[in-house]
């Protein structure tokens, strides 16, 4: 009997000092911020204009001032009429539909048991079609900024609906031509403006983010933490809703403090090589590595980043958050900046003077 409780008691210390299951999930939030250039020009310029080389089939389906307006570097000004401090010249051929044929597809119909009844005959036209496009960045002053291809050179195809005859489907294909080139126009030189504006504001932008995150966090209903890791949780979740690209509050920095401090006695309460003990481990160190890269400081991110991969629990993490890390601190250093939050006036931006 005495040797039975013995076992028990052995039993039950096992269970408290490695039964004790780890269930991890996905929290899931919004974190906002605003993106820096890859290639950020001088401070004092914030303005750009838009000059523009178009083929007479792609203006004639636009305003005078449609392609213009459709081309944007977020966190800078556009300005008409004279130059602004970065020029974005765009150039647009005309659409070439080099063939058009009408296809025929059969829909061939059966009884239950499988034996052909009759057929029915369909028809379209499919267009071969290639549209191409340029475009390039200077400075008022002259000097050659960037360029990039618009468009494609590999071929696309267009396919009208299904007529009944060959004849309807060719019938329509010709005496709408004019507004089908119109159409196919009206699609491709507006995908690539909106690639074009997406593509100067990586480069010389100040894009607002909104990227969809998670934070790891104990769900096991029997374990100990959970509450306490829940509680974190609910600060946390608090404390994000207020971040803007515009701003990171002092209030919000405190609060993630708190939230860091919890994680950081995380490790040293659960320092044994059982996997269970692993997972509460990584999941501090991959919750606090992001939130530095929330409170812009990734070289302590880094560090974070650095335990997470000596911990060899999902090691790829922490190599995959250092690396974004780096690349931050890279980031700040190319813009002479400290942080992604702040907000941007353009309300005096005006063109350089003299141009």
């Amino acid at each position: 009997m005495k040797k039975s409780f013995i076992t028990v008691g052995l039993v039950a210390l096992f269970i408290v000092s490695f039964g004790q299951k780890v269930d991890l999930d996905k929290f899931n939030f919004t974190f906002e911020y605003r993106d820096l250039p890859l290639l950020p020009q001088k401070p004092e310029y914030n303005t750009f204009s838009v000059k523009t080389n178009t083929n007479s089939a792609v203006r004639d389906n636009y305003s005078d001032t449609g392609i213009e307006e459709l081309v944007n570097i977020q966190g800078w000004k556009r300005v008409s009429g004279v130059n602004g401090h970065l020029i974005v010249s765009v150039s647009l051929d005309d659409l070439i539909i080099a063939s058009s044929n009408v296809t025929e597809r059969v829909d061939i119909q059966k009884d239950k048991d499988g034996k052909e009844t009759g057929r029915k005959y369909y028809y379209k036209v499919d267009a071969v079609y290639s549209w191409q496009g340029r475009a390039a960045v200077r400075d008022f002053k002259g000097a050659e900024i960037g360029n990039t291809s618009l468009g494609s050179s590999t071929t696309k195809t267009w396919s009208s609906s299904e007529y009944s005859t060959r004849k309807e489907a060719a019938d329509y294909f010709n005496n709408n031509r004019t507004e089908i080139k119109g159409g196919l126009i009206r699609g491709e030189v507006n995908a690539a403006l909106s690639a074009l504006s997406r593509w100067l504001s990586d480069n010389y932008g100040y894009s607002v983010r909104k990227e969809p995150e998670i934070l790891w966090i104990l769900d096991a209903k029997k374990h100990p933490e959970t509450a306490a890791q829940k509680e974190n949780w609910l600060v946390f979740k608090a404390a994000v809703a207020t971040v803007t690209a515009d701003n990171l509050p002092d209030e919000t920095i405190e609060k993630f403090k708190t939230v860091i401090a919890y994680f950081d006695g995380i490790p040293a309460r659960f320092a044994t090589e059982d996997k269970n003990d692993k997972k509460m481990r990584y999941a501090s160190y991959y919750n606090k590595a992001k939130i530095y890269l929330y409170l812009d400081l990734p070289e302590l991110a880094i560090k974070e980043a650095e335990s997470l991969i000596a911990n060899v629990y999902d090691d790829g993490d922490g190599k995959r958050l250092k690396k974004e890390a780096e690349a931050l601190v890279k980031l700040f250093e190319k813009n002479n900046k400290i942080s992604r939050h702040f907000s941007i006036d353009l309300s005096a931006a005006a063109a350089p003077v003299g141009n």
